[in-house]
């Protein structure tokens, strides 16, 4: 019984700690003032992506350009 008690809170600790989520935000600007950003995305990559979308959308430029991004595990 007591090895069955042990691996149960084994397990639950493992879960806990690798489904620990991360959330990306990011932020993207342009010399002529426009910005984009992003939030709540599950990679990088994605983040990056929308914020430089958003960027684009607004710019009357070529040049957005992703100044930072931000993993969030929900504990700040």
């Amino acid at each position: 019984m007591r090895a069955f008690l042990l691996s149960v809170v084994s397990a639950a600790v493992i879960t806990a700690i690798s489904s620990t989520a991360f959330a990306w935000s990011c932020v993207a600007t342009a010399s002529d003032g426009a910005q984009g950003w992003s939030s709540n995305y599950a990679n990088e990559k994605a983040a990056e992506s929308r914020a430089m979308r958003e960027c684009q959308r607004y710019a009357n430029t070529d040049d957005c350009e992703v100044q930072q991004c931000v993993p969030d595990n929900g504990k700040s």
